[in-house]
């Protein structure tokens, strides 16, 4: 909804019959994104097209669009039809120098079999039929240049990656070769069961580690599966059974999708930077734990809304409004007691008080040391903050907890939650070590005036961690998109996902498929070996399976 309203595809009213909400809701929704500065990944694309089009009609050439001459875009096969828009008007955009009916040169660059993002619009044909996104250039021809050198997989990995994914009408992808030295040939191996093949991973990578007398550490391993609960189960086995950490890649860090999160709600609340009423509006919710919260902290919002506006604040007035209120300074009509009107209320008014109390503090101390934060005091700002609230009975709560769970369960339950708990938060400690390592070597304080919270706020999903050379890596196949290792598993058996790889193993017939694509993708993330697990027992492609080890 909010991308179509914000693009100009449907009116606040339309939008509100077509979801079936309130008209004012989306007004009021509309109109707090705007002042607050919040914008939805649709948005940026959607603006950038629109500031295009608006220097266009007045004239005024954006002076680095203007400038370019040459457009480069890289991993092409995933590229998608709203971003397919910016990348035309780019293209099309004038150039100094050069005629208006021209375009600029464009060089495109990918591999149609590694296009796995179908889910979000990409198409593997796209990059074949380019031509066809500018018909107004009769001169728009294109050249098309085939890459046939891999420098990746070994001979015996890539072979077996086309054979097996890439169809036989494909003459130019089977036409690829290695320039890397032979070595060792894939395996395939059936199992019976999923802990059967989880089983088989985790002895054969401490055999390969301690077979090579070093030569191979637990980080030169890459465990993909197609869903992140495969991967969450082989992490669980791997560290309960086997004592081995696991390093799970992703687009965010674990500790930002656990409990943890809320250590972000904290500093965002503390910097009270652009938007930050939403990360105070879920602190509050875990400070109301009665029931009903939900209602109240809307009735809460909209009071604080209509409060900022009478008293002539244009955005984040949530917070004023709550200090207001905790020193009486507001009209009858707008006391939080209209909300909160029973005697158990006043204990959770006295929280949000508290609360409150904690933030000034802490915030103050922040200030007072803007140039040389750390992040140990960070840390001890929100200790601090968590320990005079109920948010440290939020945190150490274990989630999914029922009525009828019996009390070994329980504790079972528990004590995994808790040990999970120490695990996200020293991954948060060390995001914060990283970052702000980074904020160090890069000068930042210098460069931009940005405290190191502020910093930390902006980066801290970007600036990853150094993986430690003692934990195996695991991911699903599209997070590890890019990325290569020595020796990968390609887990074959699952309870979660429709279908198998078997199906492409065991046919003759090659057609090119989603499932065809993502094993592709999957076995060419190994340098040197790579493992295919199946749930078949193979009898067909026989001069494929020599190329396999049983």
């Amino acid at each position: 909804m909010v991308a179509e309203v914000r693009g100009e595809r449907l009116s606040t009213s339309d939008a509100a019959k077509k979801y079936k909400v309130n008209n004012e809701y989306v007004d009021a929704l509309m109109e707090y994104l705007d002042t607050a500065g919040i914008i939805r990944y649709h948005d940026l694309v959607d603006n950038a097209a629109k500031l295009i089009d608006v220097s266009l009609a007045k004239n005024e050439f954006i002076e680095q669009l203007f400038n370019y001459k040459v457009v480069v875009v890289d991993e092409f096969q995933d590229m998608y039809q709203g971003l397919m828009t910016i990348i035309e008007k780019v293209v099309k955009y004038p150039t100094r120098g050069h005629a208006l009916n021209t375009t600029k040169h464009l060089c495109i660059a990918g591999d149609p079999n590694q296009s796995i993002y179908e889910f979000l619009g990409s198409k593997p044909e796209m990059m074949k039929v380019i031509e066809h996104h500018f018909p107004e250039f009769p001169e728009f021809t294109v050249k098309h240049s085939v890459i046939k050198e891999s420098f990746r997989c070994t001979p015996e990995v890539l072979k077996c990656a086309v054979e097996v994914c890439v169809p036989q009408s494909d003459v130019l992808s089977r036409s690829i070769h290695s320039v890397k030295e032979s070595s060792h040939p894939p395996v395939i191996k059936e199992f019976k069961s999923p802990s059967e093949e989880y089983q088989f991973i985790i002895q054969e990578i401490i055999r390969l580690c301690c077979e090579s007398g070093g030569m191979f550490k637990l980080s030169d391993f890459a465990v993909l599966a197609r869903s992140n609960k495969e991967i969450e189960d082989f992490g669980s086995i791997l560290a309960n059974n086997y004592g081995i950490k696991s390093n799970k890649l992703n687009s965010s860090l674990s500790w930002i999708k656990s409990k943890v999160q809320i250590m972000l709600s904290l500093l965002n609340a503390l910097e009270r930077t652009s938007g930050s009423e939403l990360p105070l509006l879920c602190i509050l919710m875990f400070l109301d734990t009665e029931f009903g919260s939900k209602a109240r902290i809307s009735k809460i919002f909209s009071l604080s809304r209509t409060w900022g506006r009478e008293e002539g604040l244009k955005t984040d007035s949530l917070e004023d409004y709550l200090i207001a209120n905790s020193i009486g300074n507001v009209r009858k009509g707008f006391a939080i007691e209209t909300v909160y009107k029973t005697s158990r209320h006043k204990k959770i008014i006295k929280r949000f008080n508290t609360f409150l109390e904690s933030i000034g503090t802490q915030r103050q101390q922040l200030a007072q040391n803007y140039a040389s934060q750390t992040p140990e005091m960070v840390l001890q700002s929100l200790l601090f903050m968590i320990e005079n609230s109920v948010l440290k009975d939020y945190l150490n709560t274990p989630t999914g907890i029922k009525k009828s769970t019996n009390e070994a369960d329980l504790d079972a339950l528990r004590l995994s939650y808790t040990k999970e708990l120490n695990e996200h938060l020293k991954e948060f400690e060390l995001s914060l070590k990283s970052s702000y390592s980074h904020y160090q070597s890069k000068g930042v304080l210098e460069a931009t005036g940005d405290s190191f919270v502020k910093h930390f706020l902006r980066n801290y999903n970007e600036e990853v961690l150094n993986n430690s050379p003692d934990t195996v890596n695991i991911s699903t196949i599209h997070a590890s998109k890019g990325l290569e290792f020595p020796i990968v598993f390609v887990i074959g058996t699952s309870p979660y996902t429709r279908g198998s790889w078997d199906a492409l193993l065991t046919s003759d017939e090659h057609t090119s498929s989603s499932m065809a694509r993502l094993l592709y993708v999957a076995m060419t993330r190994a340098k040197n070996l790579v493992y295919l697990g199946s749930a078949e027992v193979f009898q067909t492609k026989a001069d494929l399976m020599k190329a396999f080890i049983y």
